[in-house]
């Protein structure tokens, strides 16, 4: 389970990647981290490109961030209010790093694409531009 922390358009509270919100939708994920500078500074463009693939697919696709060493040194809230209006799940990854865990990469920052059916189906590492963002969206859709 893991704890919404901030900007979330789900109710505040625990739930799973098996959650009932997320059936019949597709799902990226962008694992960051508030010690890297790199992560924080991507801010800006993931929250443009959020919004970009919310007005693009509408109800098809949830994104959310997981944060992991929350605290280190930016709180979630803070993180959250550095961004821009149309804000993505956060979620708090906790002690442990269980949902970074379930991919590949062994660095921050990754972007995580996920099908409707839960299958991975795309894992990026690094800090890449709003445009290959939105390319790799679209051929997530397509999946």
């Amino acid at each position: 389970p893991f704890d919404s922390c901030y900007g979330t358009d789900l109710e505040d509270r625990t739930y799973t990647l098996n959650d009932s919100s997320f059936d019949d939708k597709t799902i990226v994920v962008h694992y960051m981290t508030p010690w890297w500078a790199g992560c924080v500074a991507d801010i800006p463009v993931w929250e443009t490109t959020v919004s970009w693939a919310k007005e693009k697919y509408p109800g098809q696709i949830h994104i959310f961030s997981n944060l992991d060493d929350i605290g280190n040194p930016f709180s979630c809230e803070e993180i959250g209010e550095n961004g821009l209006p149309d804000m993505p799940t956060y979620l708090d990854d906790g002690l442990g790093y269980d949902l970074f865990n379930i991919n590949d990469a062994d660095e921050y920052p990754v972007f995580l694409f996920i099908t409707k059916d839960k299958k991975i189906y795309q894992s990026v590492q690094g800090e890449p531009s709003q445009v290959t963002l939105q390319a790799y969206i679209d051929l997530l859709m397509q999946q």
